[in-house]
């Protein structure tokens, strides 16, 4: 009887404990998540002043001066670029950390074609941890690197050119900064993303040859090929009256690039063909890209002759032309 009533007391216990399991769910799923779900770009535009506040403490202690480019010119931002852009300051954060500590940062598993304001502010909030481990083996303390105050008037836009900054600052903390390789890299995955897209048109072309190879091209020149090519890009969105982020015209001009700044550019390409090909019925897997070793800029020139023929393609396909200039 004893052992009955023993036994009968952990049972009740264990169901005490389960109920207590499930309301603790139910609260996070219909108090937390609806809360987060509620996030806005200024808040996410005050997480991004955060970190930039800790990048700027860690280059005085790494005994690094930071050089600043002119803001990036666009219009007509959406959660879903800004996303990107985001996921992008999360691989250079980690690459810092593992950098110091030799400690991998969390792969993102999938990246979110339909990403809102709180899936950017996790990235950052990420972001930050990696930040703050970096911080550690310097014996830097950031928990006084407080919340500056609310731009209420912040929206995608500012949020996407902060986040860019963010991305060229980060870079030049690198001691292994990234190359023409990564840049070369996303370009092959939107060529791929493109073929994707193309083989969803009975009449298209299949094979594109790349140009022949010409020498001594530099960062600069790759990033404003690719910033007009970008800009072509979005006379299909406007035609499919898709969004889309609109790249200014003084983004072809742009002068001191750095790799880093063809990978950002080279991100949002291929993001924007990653949102197409979602939109498709019946579509192609998209193959994977792969590293593609040791390149210079002419390559990353020559890859691009490829993506070039790809969109003028899907040009004519859909009956569509360049902009002028």
């Amino acid at each position: 009887a004893e052992t009955w009533h023993q036994q009968n007391q952990e049972r009740t216990t264990m169901k005490k404990n389960v109920l207590i399991v499930l309301a603790l769910l139910f609260c996070f799923r219909y108090s937390v998540q609806p809360v987060f779900a509620e996030v806005t770009p200024p808040e996410v535009h005050q997480k991004g002043q955060q970190i930039k506040d800790v990048l700027t403490l860690l280059s005085k202690e790494m005994g690094i001066s930071f050089t600043y480019s002119r803001t990036i010119d666009v219009d007509d931002v959406s959660p879903r670029e800004v996303y990107f852009q985001a996921a992008t300051l999360h691989s250079k954060t980690a690459k810092l950390m593992f950098e110091f500590i030799s400690e991998e940062g969390q792969p993102i598993d999938e990246y979110k074609i339909d990403a809102v304001p709180a899936d950017v502010l996790l990235l950052l909030n990420e972001s930050k941890q990696y930040l703050a481990k970096v911080a550690s083996t310097l014996n830097l303390n950031i928990d006084g690197i407080r919340l500056q105050k609310i731009d209420l008037k912040a929206g995608p836009k500012e949020v996407f050119q902060l986040i860019v900054h963010l991305n060229r600052l980060t870079n030049q903390l690198l001691d292994f900064k990234f190359s023409p390789a990564e840049a070369h890299q996303k370009i092959t995955e939107s060529i791929a993303i493109a073929s994707a897209i193309l083989q969803t048109y009975p009449l298209a072309s299949a094979v594109f040859y790349p140009e022949q190879r010409s020498s001594g091209k530099t960062p600069t020149e790759v990033y404003q090929r690719l910033a007009a090519m970008y800009r072509d890009l979005t006379v299909l969105f406007v035609k499919f009256d898709k969004s889309c982020l609109l790249l200014g015209d003084s983004e072809t001009r742009r002068q001191n690039v750095q790799p880093s700044d063809v990978y950002d550019l080279a991100v949002l390409f291929a993001s924007q063909l990653r949102y197409w090909h979602s939109l498709l019925p019946n579509k192609s897997k998209i193959r994977q890209s792969y590293y593609p070793g040791k390149v210079v800029p002419s390559d990353v020139y020559q890859r691009l002759s490829i993506l070039s023929k790809q969109i003028n393609e899907l040009m004519r396909l859909n009956n569509v032309t360049k902009i002028a200039g």
